[in-house]
C-alpha cells in the first residue's frame, strides 16, 4: 500500500501513536553518518521505475539511489592503489557519457528496460 500525503498531512499522520509504530525490521545504521541532504526531481515515469528497482532489491528509493551513486563516483574516481600513490582525478563533467560495463550488464539492463516497459 502506497500512501501519496503532503507534509501537513504527515505531520497530522504520524502525530498519532498508532502511526508510529516500525513497518518492518529495524536497520543498522551505515558506518558512515550521512552529512547532506541534497533534493533530486525526477520525471514521474523515472521515479515509477526507480521504486520497482529498488523494491527489487528490498530498499528504500533514497537507499537505492545513494548506492548507485557511490557505485558511478568509485567507476570514476577510484581510490589510489597505494598511499604513495595518487590518482588522476577529472572532473565528472568531462567524462564521457556512456561508462564501459560488461555484457551481463548490458544483458540485465535489456532485461529490465523491457520488464518496466511492458
Amino acid at each position: 500500500m502506497t500512501i501519496t500525503m503532503d507534509d501537513a498531512e504527515a505531520y497530522a499522520y504520524y502525530e498519532d501513536p498508532e502511526n508510529q509504530e516500525p513497518a518492518g525490521p529495524g536497520r543498522r545504521r551505515s558506518r558512515r553518518p550521512l552529512s547532506a541532504h541534497v533534493p533530486i526531481r525526477f520525471r514521474p515515469e523515472i521515479i515509477a521505475k526507480v521504486k520497482i528497482l529498488a523494491a527489487r532489491e528490498g530498499k528504500t528509493v533514497s537507499s537505492w539511489v545513494r548506492d548507485l551513486v557511490e557505485h558511478e563516483v568509485a567507476l570514476r574516481l577510484p581510490a589510489p592503489r597505494s598511499a604513495g600513490t595518487e590518482a588522476k582525478v577529472t572532473p565528472l563533467s568531462s567524462q564521457p557519457s556512456t561508462v564501459t560495463r560488461t555484457t551481463a550488464d548490458a544483458a540485465e539492463r535489456v532485461a529490465n528496460y523491457d520488464l518496466l516497459s511492458a
